[in-house]
C-alpha cells in the first residue's frame, strides 16, 4: 500500500480518501500575514476632512454634518479593517486563539452599548498576547482602550479628530505587538485565556 496516496480504512471511518489535485497546493497562499500600515488610515482622515471642507463650504449646517459623516467613513472601515487583521494573525499563532473570529470583531462594535466594551476586550486580548510572549505585564491595551473611547467621545463633537484620535491610539498597542510578532519563540507555559484587567490589578 503506498501510505502517500491512500489512507487505511480504519482510520478514514470506511470512506475513501481522495487525493487533492496537485494544483491544489500551489494555490494555497503561504505568505504570513502582516499589520495593515496605520498611517493608510491617518491619510483616509486627513483626506476625508479637507473634502468636507471643499464640499462644505456651498452646504447648510445638516448637510455639513451629512458630509463630514460622508467622507470620514473611508476612515473608519479602514479603522475596522485594522481590527480585522490584527484578530486574524492573533488567532494564527501558535498555542494562542481567541474566543472570536476576526468578522465578529468587525460587527461587535457596532452592538449597542457591548460595542464600547469590545473597545475594551479586543485590545485586552492583544495585551494579553504580548504579555504572553514577553513574560511581562504591559498596558498597551488600556492606552488603546483609552484613546479609542476618547475617538468615540470625539466624533460626536467632530468626525474628523475623532477618527484621528481612534487611529493613532493604535499605535499603543501596534508597536509592542510588531515588536513582539518578530520574536522567533514564544514564553514557555501554556497560553493563559483572557485577562480582562488590561493591567489593572
Amino acid at each position: 500500500m503506498d501510505g502517500d496516496s491512500e489512507i487505511s480504512p480504519a482510520i478514514s471511518g470506511g470512506v475513501p480518501a481522495q487525493t487533492l489535485p496537485a494544483s491544489y497546493a500551489a494555490s494555497v497562499d503561504a505568505r504570513p500575514l502582516r499589520l495593515r500600515p496605520l498611517w493608510v488610515g491617518l491619510a483616509f482622515t486627513v483626506a476625508g476632512f479637507f473634502l468636507f471642507a471643499l464640499s462644505a463650504q456651498s452646504a447648510d449646517m445638516e448637510m455639513s454634518r451629512s458630509l463630514a459623516e460622508m467622507w470620514g467613513i473611508p476612515a473608519f472601515v479602514y479603522y475596522l479593517m485594522v481590527v480585522h487583521r490584527i484578530v486574524k494573525i492573533l488567532d494564527a499563532q501558535p498555542g494562542w486563539s481567541v474566543e472570536y473570529t476576526p468578522a465578529a470583531a468587525v460587527w461587535k462594535h457596532f452592538i449597542p452599548v457591548y460595542g464600547i466594551f469590545f473597545l475594551y476586550r479586543w485590545p485586552g486580548d492583544v495585551e494579553s498576547y504580548i504579555d504572553w510572549r514577553h513574560g511581562r505585564e504591559s498596558r498597551a491595551g488600556l492606552w488603546t482602550f483609552l484613546g479609542l473611547l476618547t475617538g468615540v467621545i470625539l466624533r460626536f463633537f467632530d468626525v474628523y479628530v475623532g477618527l484621528l484620535v481612534m487611529t493613532a491610539s493604535l499605535y499603543f498597542l501596534y508597536v509592542p505587538l510588531r515588536r513582539t510578532l518578530a520574536v522567533a519563540a514564544a514564553a514557555d507555559g501554556m497560553a493563559p485565556g483572557y485577562n480582562g484587567t488590561l493591567g489593572l490589578r
